[in-house]
């Protein structure tokens, strides 16, 4: 189940690498990440916590304005 759905992500990223280039970072967030990062071909950084920090980013634009 994991594995399909890692190749499904890398398709996805396989695709867009294609129209934009290759030239990019893909972030691999969340509970499960680690999983997928280790069968993916794209997949190569890896932060737990990158939603909850953009959240906090957020609140503080909505805090400050």
């Amino acid at each position: 189940m994991v594995l399909g759905t890692v190749r499904a992500i890398d398709g996805l990223i396989e695709d867009i690498f294609s129209f934009y280039g290759t030239d990019m970072k893909v972030v691999c967030t969340g509970g499960q990440a680690q999983l997928a990062m280790e069968g993916s071909r794209f997949l190569n950084i890896f932060d737990p916590y990158l939603t909850l920090k953009g959240m906090l980013v957020f609140l503080d634009q909505v805090r400050k304005h």
